[in-house]
């Protein structure tokens, strides 16, 4: 399948799964709490794919339509732990069922290791520098909920925000 060539100035293209805003509710109020510039920007979500594992907003386009065409079904995985490094703060993501390893495979292709562990980012260094509030609060909390997406987007950014190039059903 070929796919049109993307006229834009967006940049930083990702593969995206986000969350229910329904099922994440408390996960965005921490988001809204800790890193209110990071919440305007973008809702709640795991990255799949990142830009230096796919070279170009063009190729990740196609790389997303490959999980379309593959007929992969929803993703599976489940919010765990709330963590801390590097100035940031997050909930680590377990992947219980293979899913998100195997539509990472399909995405970057087989043998890449993760640029970093699943997660759902609540205070990111770029956007806000409460990360040491934010963990005195969440430190030990664990969300321990499963999540089901159905569909994965490209997402990047336009210099303001992130914005949605295209979605796919999974």
């Amino acid at each position: 399948m070929k796919v049109p060539r993307i006229a834009s100035g967006l940049t930083a293209p990702h593969a995206t799964l986000f969350l229910d805003p329904n099922d994440a509710r408390e996960i965005e109020e921490y988001r809204l709490a800790w890193d209110p510039v990071m919440a305007a920007a973008i809702r709640c979500h795991v990255t799949a794919a990142y830009p230096r594992e796919v070279p170009s907003l063009d190729a990740m386009v196609a790389a997303v339509g490959r999980v379309a065409a593959a007929r992969f079904g929803p993703v599976r995985f489940r919010l765990a732990d709330v963590m801390h490094g590097r100035d940031a703060v997050f909930i680590a993501v377990d992947d219980p069922h293979g899913d998100f390893a195997r539509l990472r495979e399909i995405v970057v292709g087989p043998g890449h290791d993760p640029v970093v562990r699943p997660h759902v980012t609540l205070v990111h260094p770029r956007t806000s520098d409460r990360h040491a509030e934010a963990w005195t609060a969440l430190a030990g909390r664990t969300i321990n909920r499963p999540f089901r997406v159905n569909s994965l987007a490209v997402t990047a950014f336009d210099g303001r925000r992130w914005v949605t190039v295209r979605t796919v059903q999974l």
